[in-house]
């Protein structure tokens, strides 16, 4: 069980120790699933099960490939979340680029404004909605937030240091780490994702700014790599 008292790191060993569980009701509905698929549907989140807390999310595109993801739904002073844990990028002091523990949580604004900005479904609920946006933004490119990236967005992008840009359009998060008495890198990292803007939506200097923001960000990895 997750409580909102554990640690960054606390949280992450508990959701990675939960997913032996997960993978076999995955294991368990994947087939079936995939048999019931329609051919020409776009998008199709139509099997998510609720198990061990968990949502399963299996999610197809043009039924070319199976998608899947696992959420936990989370409250925090009465405020529903969506968690989701994976190892995360983080920039050393020194430069390096290493991985450390990530715990992602997805506030229900940002799916809301998933939905109305790209997908505009009237009938999906926020479960599926969070099917589809896992599914379909499975990479995920870290961005430092910019004057010019955070132009215009309101109250929801306020705080926001670091966002991602990702395969619908950008995201804004408010992150913070839990430090290590022992090492400058940390124990593990939080990103709260508050608000979302779809491609279209970005104007041409919020996307030039994004484009610039990137090629710093592969022109320190291509030093790093000699």
């Amino acid at each position: 069980m997750i409580l909102n008292t554990m640690t960054y790191k606390e949280v992450y060993d508990n959701y990675m120790r939960d997913q032996s569980k997960v993978l076999y009701w995955r294991n368990k509905y994947a087939d079936k699933y995939q048999k019931s698929i329609k051919p020409n549907c776009p998008i199709q989140v139509k099997h998510q099960i609720e198990k061990n807390d968990y949502i399963i999310s299996l999610f197809t595109e043009n039924r070319v490939q199976l998608f899947e993801y696992y959420f936990l739904p989370f409250f925090n002073n009465n405020q529903r979340l969506l968690l989701v844990c994976q190892e995360t990028p983080w920039i050393a002091p020194w430069g390096e680029e290493v991985v450390i523990p990530g715990v992602h949580l997805y506030t229900m604004h940002f799916l809301e404004r998933y939905n109305e900005r790209f997908l505009n479904s009237l009938r999906s609920s926020l479960n599926e909605v969070a099917g589809v946006f896992f599914g379909r933004n499975i990479m995920r490119y870290p961005v430092k937030v910019t004057d010019a990236i955070n132009r215009n967005i309101g109250k929801y992008s306020e705080n926001s240091q670091l966002g991602f840009k990702i395969r619908d359009g950008f995201c804004f998060t408010v992150s913070a780490s839990q430090n290590s008495q022992d090492s400058p890198i940390p124990m593990a990292v939080c990103h709260v994702y508050t608000t979302f803007v779809g491609n279209k939506d970005l104007s041409e200097e919020q996307s030039q700014a994004i484009a610039d923001e990137c090629a710093k960000t592969l022109s320190m990895h291509k030093n790093l790599l000699g």
